[in-house]
């Protein structure tokens, strides 16, 4: 089973374009080396190819910008908000002075400022959709939070399961769905994704800690007349009780340590830093691109 990864690296007036069929999984402990380690590294290590590819394949990637000292990557691979958000806090130990963000649209958020030409075989309006409302008693598999304003302004929540951020395109349907589920009173583990919705306001506010490829382009097909406000991975507009227990900087730390292995061992001096600091979780901005990816639009 491949894990794809993709990186490109330049200097603003040249670009590199490199693959890997088995990256994806360690793309973040990787980046932990630093600009000039990870730059060796990709090279050693990718193959040199000639465009972005369809984003469908592609479960990670990175654009190392050296002209303006900017990061930017998604990756499908991190195991919840405390991991990608710790990510982001040791990144800036060991790339300091760079700009860190995060691709919500994806590789169309890579091609779109780096310049270099993509698949034009993107999300489309046709794009199959697979999610599930789970019951109260399945919520150990809940990536996602839907919360919905009823009509006496009271709020209820759901646990679904999405195939990564296949939720944002279920559009008013699912409505439907959640009329005949059991709302829960908390999710067991903090989720990925959040989506809420007010449907007397016709309004949807969504949050991710993933990639939404093609949101911007299908939203007005999919949620005809609905207003969304796509928050990045601030997920404030969902009561903390339903969102379950809260992601802490250590726990994500936890993580990256167990993960740097062989030779990747050597960010371990930056992780025990950034422990001691004991800071709050960061978030994690994205990049503004020509699909919209931050702020409110109508459908």
């Amino acid at each position: 089973m491949s894990e794809r990864a993709q990186c490109v690296i330049t200097d603003g007036r040249h670009s590199e374009i490199f693959y890997s069929r088995r990256a994806a999984p360690t793309l973040d402990v990787d980046l932990l080396a630093g600009p000039d380690a990870v730059g060796r590294r990709i090279r050693d290590r990718y193959a040199a190819d000639e465009r972005l590819r369809e984003p469908v394949w592609i479960e990670a990637a990175a654009l190392i910008d050296t002209s303006r000292r900017l990061l930017a990557i998604f990756s499908w691979h991190l195991e919840g908000y405390a991991h990608r958000a710790a990510l982001r806090a040791v990144l800036a130990e060991t790339w300091p002075g760079w700009d860190l963000r995060w691709a919500y649209a994806g590789l169309d958020d890579i091609a779109a400022h780096s310049g270099v030409p993509a698949d034009p075989a993107a999300w489309t309006s046709d794009r199959p959709v697979s999610l599930a409302v789970l019951d109260p008693t399945e919520l150990d598999e809940a990536d996602a939070l839907v919360t919905v304003t009823q009509q006496d302004r009271t709020l209820q929540g759901y646990g679904l399961w999405s195939d990564t951020t296949d939720l944002f395109w279920a559009g008013p349907g699912l409505l439907d769905k959640l009329a005949a589920a059991t709302p829960v009173t908390g999710l067991p583990a903090f989720p990925h994704n959040g989506l809420h919705l007010d449907p007397a306001a016709r309004t949807a506010v969504a949050w991710t800690t993933r990639e939404t490829a093609g949101l911007a382009a299908d939203w007005p097909r999919r949620w005809p007349g609905w207003r969304l406000d796509f928050q990045q991975d601030r997920f404030g507009s969902q009561p903390a009780e339903l969102l379950g227990p809260a992601p802490t900087l250590d726990a994500g730390l936890d993580i990256l340590t167990q993960r740097l292995t062989g030779d990747r061992a050597a960010p371990e001096a930056a992780i025990e830093r950034v422990r001691r600091s004991g800071g709050a979780l960061p978030p994690w901005p994205g990049l503004i691109s020509r699909r919209r990816p931050e702020g409110s639009w109508t459908a």
